[in-house]
């Protein structure tokens, strides 16, 4: 989300609103597995007025970001290429597509985890290839047809 996205506090205020979501995404659910206590529907208020609150935290972080870059891309200010991210983009397109602001959001919101899924991902991959590497290097040759070792006579 550009440059700006780490002013103002607002890296904290991300990594809080995502560690906030993430439980409530990946967390456990216990009306799955106790049924019975569906119906009070205490533990499900509880969660929607929880997701409610995050669902409006979220907006408004948006809300700003989108409103700041506004501000900076003016007919008078244009912005330059390399200062060019995805909220610019999506504020140069929004008229010929018809983006309203609740779509844009929904577009940040997708980007940012699919950008974060990727991270993830990546951060995987490397330790697999780390350990898959570094076991072959310390259990020797093998034959890698069957994971046997070779003997030479």
């Amino acid at each position: 989300m550009g440059k700006s996205f780490g002013g103002e506090g607002r890296n904290k205020l991300f990594r809080e609103l995502v560690s906030d979501t993430s439980p409530l995404l990946g967390g456990f659910n216990v009306e799955e597995f106790f049924p019975f206590l569906a119906r009070f529907g205490v533990l499900s208020r509880a969660v929607r007025a929880k997701s409610e609150r995050l669902r409006r935290r979220w907006g408004e972080q948006l809300d700003r970001l989108i409103e700041d870059h506004e501000s900076t891309a003016t007919a008078s200010n244009p912005i330059k290429d390399d200062e060019d991210d995805i909220i610019h983009i999506l504020l140069s397109v929004r008229h010929e597509y018809g983006l309203t602001r609740e779509q844009m959001k929904a577009i940040l919101l997708v980007s940012s985890s699919m950008c974060m899924h990727i991270y993830i991902y990546m951060k995987m991959f490397d330790r697999m290839k780390y350990l898959i590497f570094a076991g072959r290097a310390l259990r020797g040759n093998r034959d890698r047809s069957c994971g046997t070792r070779i003997h030479r006579r």
